[in-house]
């Protein structure tokens, strides 16, 4: 089984940005969705799992859905 972790929990304090990181647009979209995308398309994946700060939670689930038609767990 391939399982891929996303570690999304930054604040983008280092980069001087209001937004973090992963939230940042590139193309019109969140890097974040760019990054499930690439996992998502890859077949040998069978499960993707995000850590994310509790704070961010509804934001990352807003992008996951927007790629993934699937659900997302707060634990």
């Amino acid at each position: 089984m391939n399982i891929v972790l996303i570690m999304a929990a930054g604040s983008g304090t280092r980069m001087g940005s209001d937004t973090p990181k992963q939230f940042l647009e590139v193309n019109g979209e969140p890097i974040l969705w760019h990054t499930l995308k690439a996992f998502n398309d890859n077949k040998s994946i069978d499960a993707i799992y995000i850590v994310t700060n509790r704070s961010y939670f509804n934001k990352v689930n807003e992008v996951y859905l927007l790629e993934i038609n699937d659900y997302i767990t707060e634990q």
